[in-house]
């Protein structure tokens, strides 16, 4: 892994610092990596590939489920498609990307492939479902953008 990002569980990038919270609230299934100085301040659930930039402020309780279910299979169930040998037609694991500088509320839910651009900023309880562009704030279910936090001059 490259110095810019870190698995979240290595003890090593937490006893040095470059990855900020309390590790043991964290549940984490798949691929997971942070960027340096990153602070993730609670309890957290990741499903599947998510990459989290540096310099960014994840606040409790959040989730990024990166799979999903399509919804035109005779059974939702994965468990009991596969069980009478029907072809599992899940989305897959498509990857959340967060960018750098990125602010994420409390109890955000951020969804399968979504990308969400360097210094946006997520309200709190919002569901990602869509890309947020940099420097975007949104907020609500689902997460609607509201405004840029600079102006167009700037955020070039």
């Amino acid at each position: 892994m490259s110095d810019d990002y870190w698995n979240p569980m290595d003890p090593k990038a937490k006893a040095e610092g470059w990855i900020r919270g309390p590790a043991e609230r964290w549940d984490v299934k798949g691929a997971f990596r942070v960027g340096y100085h990153t602070s993730i301040n609670g309890t957290m659930k990741v499903r599947r590939p998510a990459t989290i930039g540096r310099y960014c402020a994840i606040g409790d309780n959040c989730r990024f489920i990166a799979s999903g279910h399509e919804t035109q299979i005779v059974n939702l169930q994965v468990w009991l498609q596969q069980e009478v040998g029907a072809v599992n037609e899940s989305r897959g694991k498509r990857p959340i990307e967060i960018g750098h500088n990125v602010w994420i509320g409390d109890q955000v839910i951020v969804l399968a492939g979504v990308t969400i651009g360097d210094g946006a900023i997520i309200g709190g309880g919002a569901i990602v479902t869509r890309d947020v562009e940099p420097f975007a704030i949104v907020a609500g279910a689902p997460a609607t953008m509201k405004r840029y936090r600079f102006h167009e001059n700037v955020r070039r």
